[in-house]
Order: C-alpha cells, then sequence, then structure tokens
C-alpha cells in the first residue's frame, strides 16, 4: 500500500513531466519556424516598418516661418532630407504675426514652428530633434554618442553666437564695423575647425551641423555686399568656402522666396545705402515650398 506521501510525490512528477513535455514541443516548434521561415518573419516585420513610415508621410505637417530666417530654413531642409511632405505657411513676425503663431508658440511668439497632428513644437533645435526621432530615414545625427554630442554643441554655438557675429556687420557703424568684422572671422575660423577635412559637416551626408549653418549660404553674401568687405574667402577658409559651394549645400540653401526686396530695403534704409543686391532682388519665388532633395549623398 502506498504512502500519502509516494502518491503526492508521483502526481507532482507526473505534472512537472507534462510541462516539460509541452516546453519541449513548443520549443522544437518554435526552432524549426524561426529557422523555415524567418525571412518571411524579416519581411513582414519590414513590410510593417514600411507601413509605419508610409502613414507617417500622409501625416498632417505644417512649417511657420520666415523666408530670411535661417531657422526656419533648416526646419524645411531637415523635412526636405527626411522626404516628409510639408505646408509652409508664411509669418509676417515684423509687422503682423498671425493668430495661428501666437496660438502655437504663445511663450515666444517666434518662428519656426512645427506643428505635427495639431501638436506645436518652437524652437529650431528642438525641432529638428523632433524631426530626427520621427522620422528615423535619411538621418541626421550620427550614431556614435560622442559625435552625436560634438553635432549639438556646434549647432547650438552656430545658433547662440555665429548667427549674431556675422550680421553685426550690417548693422554697426562705419567706426565699429572692423571690430564686428574681426569677430564674425572667428567665428567662421571655428566653423572651419569644425568640418575636420570634411567636405560636410555630417561626412559624407548632410548632418545637424549642416542644417544649423545653413544661413552661410546665405547670408555672408549679403553681408560681404553690404560692408564693400569680404568675410569668407577661399584663402583664409578653404575647407569653408568648398561647403559653400557645395552643389547639394547650394540646392537646398539659396533662397526661393518672393519678398527679398523687403530685407534689402531694410538693410539699406539702415546702411543709408543704395540697393546692395539688385542680382539677388530678381530672384523669384517659383513654389510654395522647397523641392525634396532626391539625393542626400555627398558627390
Amino acid at each position: 500500500m502506498e504512502s500519502v506521501f509516494s502518491k503526492a510525490y508521483t502526481s507532482l512528477s507526473m505534472k512537472f513531466l507534462n510541462v516539460g513535455d509541452h516546453l519541449y514541443w513548443f520549443l522544437n516548434v518554435s526552432f524549426v519556424f524561426n529557422v523555415v521561415h524567418a525571412s518571411s518573419v524579416e519581411s513582414c516585420f519590414g513590410y510593417r516598418d514600411k507601413a509605419m513610415e508610409e502613414v507617417r508621410m500622409c501625416e498632417e505637417v505644417k512649417v511657420f516661418g520666415t523666408w530670411a530666417i535661417p531657422f526656419s530654413r533648416g526646419v524645411e531642409l531637415a523635412l526636405r532630407l527626411k522626404g516628409v511632405p510639408y505646408e509652409y505657411i508664411e509669418e509676417d513676425i515684423y509687422k503682423n504675426k498671425s493668430p495661428l503663431l501666437l496660438k502655437y508658440n504663445p511663450v515666444h511668439k517666434k518662428v519656426p514652428v512645427l506643428l505635427h497632428n495639431e501638436k506645436p513644437i518652437a524652437e529650431s533645435l528642438v525641432i529638428l530633434e523632433y524631426i530626427e526621432e520621427t522620422w528615423k530615414n535619411n538621418p541626421i545625427l550620427p550614431q556614435d554618442s560622442y559625435e552625436k554630442a560634438m553635432a549639438r554643441f556646434w549647432a547650438k554655438f552656430i545658433g547662440d553666437k555665429c548667427w549674431t557675429a556675422i550680421r553685426k556687420p550690417e548693422w554697426s557703424p562705419e567706426s565699429e564695423r572692423e571690430k564686428a568684422m574681426e569677430e564674425a572671422r572667428e567665428c567662421l575660423k571655428a566653423l572651419e575647425s569644425a568640418l575636420n577635412g570634411n567636405k560636410l559637416y555630417g561626412g559624407h551626408t548632410i548632418g545637424l551641423v549642416d542644417i544649423a549653418a545653413n544661413f552661410t549660404g546665405f547670408w555672408l553674401s549679403i553681408v560681404q555686399e553690404a560692408t564693400g568687405r569680404e568675410l569668407l574667402s577661399a584663402h583664409k577658409f578653404p575647407l569653408l568656402s568648398n561647403w559653400s559651394h557645395c552643389g547639394i549645400v547650394q540646392e537646398c540653401l539659396l533662397p526661393q522666396r518672393q519678398g527679398i526686396g523687403h530685407l534689402q530695403s531694410s538693410y539699406c534704409s539702415t546702411l543709408n545705402k543704395q540697393p546692395m543686391c539688385p542680382s539677388i532682388l530678381n530672384k523669384q519665388q517659383t513654389t510654395n515650398q522647397m523641392a525634396p532633395i532626391s539625393g542626400v549623398q555627398n558627390s
């Protein structure tokens, strides 16, 4: 006669055996499925990711900006690099800010503002980071943590210091203009070093720093025309000069919007000069939105 202890032990052993058999069967079936259907499963996940990306591309994206503000153009450039369709809304930030701009950026009341599915994001660098995290294709930030930190450092340096320094000679009185020019050259010197021998700040593709530095593709020519003095020369800044003349950079940065006459007349009244850029004045806007970039590889 079996003891109570023996019966309990046998029953418990059988239960564990059944569980083990089921687990063994499950693991073997899973292994076979993974081996035989690995490519199909991978394809399914690939289709899923592609479908999700297509859904994101169909989402509502709007950019509130001003054609002459490089921070606005940087947001547009990032969206173009990602291939994201968007609606551009021009703002008159000097005379007549729209109710929508005040609604979506009530704190700073400035451009750019990105509106993604009725969710507003302000501040250019914050917007660029949001774009990078939302649309993964054609990354504008490197994968390496240190390189990513350096890209953020230079982008912030450009926005905080270089933009003001390079525009300062436009507004400075003649007695202070040489000092302002020297400050601008110091910034250009730093930007030259940041290229680190590369044609683009992003290495082989346009990255965050290239986007942040977009004003040098346009504003430097205006400063030089306005002051009659050369800031960016191939002799002093060969790398930066080559960068500003890179085909992809030029395609991205040359202004295409009407209204440059407003900028010209504003500067001329301040500088008490004749119209300074008649060739630029003749440029006309041909589209309501910057065209997508077909290729982002450095040729």
